[in-house]
Protein backbone atom coordinates (compact mmCIF):
# COMPACT_ATOMS: atom_id res chain seq x y z
CA UNK A 1 0.00 0.00 0.00
CA UNK A 2 1.76 3.14 -1.19
CA UNK A 3 1.34 6.76 -0.23
CA UNK A 4 -0.83 7.42 -3.21
CA UNK A 5 -3.35 4.73 -2.28
CA UNK A 6 -6.40 6.04 -0.53
CA UNK A 7 -9.00 4.75 1.86
CA UNK A 8 -12.52 5.18 0.68
CA UNK A 9 -12.89 7.72 -2.04
CA UNK A 10 -11.15 10.78 -0.65
CA UNK A 11 -8.73 10.18 2.27
CA UNK A 12 -5.09 9.24 1.84
CA UNK A 13 -3.19 7.41 4.58
CA UNK A 14 -1.54 10.66 5.73
CA UNK A 15 -4.88 12.45 5.89
CA UNK A 16 -6.42 9.56 7.78
CA UNK A 17 -3.68 9.71 10.42
CA UNK A 18 -4.36 13.43 10.90
CA UNK A 19 -8.09 12.88 11.20
CA UNK A 20 -9.65 14.22 14.43
CA UNK A 21 -11.74 11.06 14.63
CA UNK A 22 -8.60 8.92 14.87
CA UNK A 23 -7.16 11.22 17.58
CA UNK A 24 -10.45 11.00 19.48
CA UNK A 25 -10.57 7.21 19.20
CA UNK A 26 -6.94 6.81 20.29
CA UNK A 27 -7.46 9.19 23.19
CA UNK A 28 -10.44 7.22 24.49
CA UNK A 29 -8.68 3.92 23.93
CA UNK A 30 -5.74 5.19 25.97
CA UNK A 31 -8.06 6.40 28.76
CA UNK A 32 -9.79 3.02 28.82
CA UNK A 33 -6.42 1.29 29.14
CA UNK A 34 -5.42 3.59 32.00
CA UNK A 35 -8.72 2.95 33.82
CA UNK A 36 -8.24 -0.79 33.37
CA UNK A 37 -4.69 -0.55 34.75
CA UNK A 38 -5.86 1.27 37.90
CA UNK A 39 -8.80 -1.11 38.37
CA UNK A 40 -6.52 -4.15 38.13
CA UNK A 41 -4.10 -2.56 40.60
CA UNK A 42 -7.01 -1.91 42.96
CA UNK A 43 -8.20 -5.51 42.69
CA UNK A 44 -4.69 -6.77 43.39
CA UNK A 45 -4.49 -4.77 46.62
CA UNK A 46 -7.88 -5.82 47.99
CA UNK A 47 -6.76 -9.30 49.08
CA UNK A 48 -3.67 -7.79 50.71
CA UNK A 49 -5.88 -5.43 52.71
CA UNK A 50 -8.13 -8.30 53.72
CA UNK A 51 -5.11 -10.35 54.80
CA UNK A 52 -3.81 -7.42 56.86
CA UNK A 53 -7.20 -6.97 58.54
CA UNK A 54 -7.39 -10.66 59.38
CA UNK A 55 -3.84 -10.58 60.75
CA UNK A 56 -4.69 -7.49 62.86
CA UNK A 57 -7.74 -9.24 64.32
CA UNK A 58 -5.65 -12.29 65.17
CA UNK A 59 -2.96 -10.15 66.80
CA UNK A 60 -5.54 -8.20 68.80
CA UNK A 61 -7.16 -11.43 70.01
CA UNK A 62 -3.78 -12.79 71.07
CA UNK A 63 -3.01 -9.48 72.82
CA UNK A 64 -6.31 -9.61 74.72
CA UNK A 65 -5.60 -13.14 75.89
CA UNK A 66 -2.11 -12.19 77.08
CA UNK A 67 -3.47 -9.08 78.79
CA UNK A 68 -6.03 -11.15 80.74
CA UNK A 69 -3.26 -13.51 81.80
CA UNK A 70 -1.15 -10.54 82.89
CA UNK A 71 -4.02 -9.16 84.98
CA UNK A 72 -4.40 -12.53 86.69
CA UNK A 73 -0.63 -12.95 87.21
CA UNK A 74 1.04 -9.52 87.40
CA UNK A 75 4.37 -11.06 88.41
CA UNK A 76 4.80 -12.58 84.92
CA UNK A 77 6.63 -9.67 83.29
CA UNK A 78 7.38 -11.62 80.09
CA UNK A 79 3.67 -11.29 79.20
CA UNK A 80 4.04 -7.50 79.17
CA UNK A 81 6.97 -7.83 76.76
CA UNK A 82 4.93 -10.07 74.46
CA UNK A 83 2.05 -7.57 74.56
CA UNK A 84 4.48 -4.77 73.67
CA UNK A 85 5.79 -6.78 70.70
CA UNK A 86 2.24 -7.39 69.46
CA UNK A 87 1.39 -3.68 69.86
CA UNK A 88 4.46 -2.83 67.78
CA UNK A 89 3.38 -5.24 65.02
CA UNK A 90 -0.13 -3.78 64.97
CA UNK A 91 1.30 -0.26 64.82
CA UNK A 92 3.57 -1.23 61.91
CA UNK A 93 0.58 -2.63 60.04
CA UNK A 94 -1.42 0.54 60.73
CA UNK A 95 1.35 2.88 59.52
CA UNK A 96 2.32 0.67 56.58
CA UNK A 97 6.01 0.31 57.41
Amino acid sequence: MGKSESFGSHLSLGQLRKSPFIDYALHHRHRAAVRLHYRLAELATVPEKQINEKKKRELKAEREMLFRQLLENPQEIHLALEIKAIDDKIDEMRTGK
